[in-house]
């Protein structure tokens, strides 16, 4: 584990506690100096590129890397016109989207998001419909979805590919790739070959434990580039950052990311059903490093307290009722369980009188503060 994992006082940006692969490790640290002050050889050099393209039996020239995820998004939204393109995001969705889009007031439309009894699905048929009203340029979904874990099916992405305009550009966030054993990757991605306007955006953040170096890529159908007009990196990409994304990806360190992945699910499953056993709070399945929990009213403040002296923290409340978890290590996760528990007694039995408590001062609203009815979340 990660030495500044117990100085930090938040853990709840769902990055991996447990650090990346050694291999990965060995590349940051023993990156040669004398490369440091050279390009790559030629212009759009990619080390990574190439690595994807083996990877995935993806073209190269098809394949985006970018500083994060975040930064491919960014290449998205800056392409939008104002004054006529609008995009569709699923409810619920990672904030950033808004922060963007916003600011370069572009119009947002949500399709809905279903809470069933035990996961959130995306509402497709609604998705189909606004598509039809709205004919957005830009359908961005994310799956597994932030914060909520749940995902879009193979079936799913299918029927939204058939309603989209072929001039809307279809993109998959998959930032939580890698944490679900029952995706289908094969059949994603035999979708690009099908559909020239669809992308999957994916990050080193998450699964790979390098959230702190900003590396993402996308894997893109034939005319994404083109429809988005996308300039790659004249000079080439970041040499270090590169060799340190390429050594996760080698096979030396697919052990390491497997067994990862099992162990978060794990503690996932641990933690969702225990929360599960308490009076106030309800946990949703999820397929990623990160799962919901539906809070109670009368739970609300003590929650809020909770939060407040605990340390370190992998839980952020947003919605009036949600709360995000980050799966930590299962030390972090315990410490998590103990607070919730703590909340719980607190809150009292259902269709009792709460224990009293000492109520945290009021905060002064600001514009930042209110939200609209759907509620967003941050990394």
């Amino acid at each position: 584990m990660q030495k500044n994992t117990q100085r930090r006082r938040l853990l709840n940006r769902n990055e991996i506690v447990q650090g990346p692969s050694p291999a990965a490790l060995a590349a940051l640290r023993n990156f040669p100096a004398e490369e440091a002050n050279f390009y790559y050889d030629g212009y759009y050099g990619s080390a990574l590129a190439k690595e994807l393209s083996k990877k995935f039996r993806i073209p190269a020239d098809r394949i985006i890397v970018g500083y994060g995820a975040e930064n491919i998004l960014d290449t998205l939204f800056d392409r939008l016109d104002p004054a006529k393109d609008a995009v569709l995001v699923n409810e619920l969705h990672f904030d950033y989207y808004n922060v963007r889009l916003t600011a370069r007031d572009v119009r947002i439309h949500e399709f809905r998001l279903v809470e069933d009894e035990r996961e959130f699905r995306f509402d497709i048929d609604d998705c189909i419909a606004k598509i039809r009203s709205f004919r957005p340029k830009l359908i961005l979904v994310t799956s597994p979805n932030n914060p909520t874990g749940n995902i879009l099916s193979v079936g799913d992405l299918k029927r939204i590919l058939a309603a989209a305009p072929k001039t809307s550009v279809v993109a998959i966030d998959e930032a939580y790739y890698g944490f679900d054993d029952r995706y289908e990757e094969k059949e994603f991605l035999s979708l690009l070959r099908r559909h020239g306007n669809l992308m999957f955006i994916r990050t080193f953040s998450k699964l790979y434990a390098l959230a702190g170096l900003r590396i993402g890529y996308a894997l893109c159908g034939k005319d994404i580039k083109k429809m988005i007009g996308y300039q790659g990196r004249h000079l080439g990409g970041s040499r270090v950052l590169e060799a340190v994304a390429v050594a996760a990806l080698h096979p030396s360190s697919s052990t390491y990311y497997r067994d990862l992945a099992k162990k978060i699910a794990l503690e996932r499953e641990r933690a969702i059903g225990a929360v599960n056993k308490l009076s106030h709070f309800k946990a949703f399945d999820s397929r990623a490093n990160l799962f919901a929990v539906k809070v109670s009213p009368r739970a609300k403040s003590f929650i809020e307290k909770e939060m407040a002296r605990t340390f370190p923290l992998v839980s952020k409340l947003y919605a009036p009722t949600i709360l995000r978890v980050s799966v930590a290590a299962r030390e972090h996760m315990d410490a998590f369980l103990k607070m919730m528990e703590r909340a719980d007694r607190a809150a009292g039995a259902p269709g009792k009188a709460a224990a009293t408590t000492t109520m945290p001062p009021r905060r002064k609203m600001t514009r930042a503060s209110k939200r609209p009815r759907t509620a967003h979340y941050k990394a």
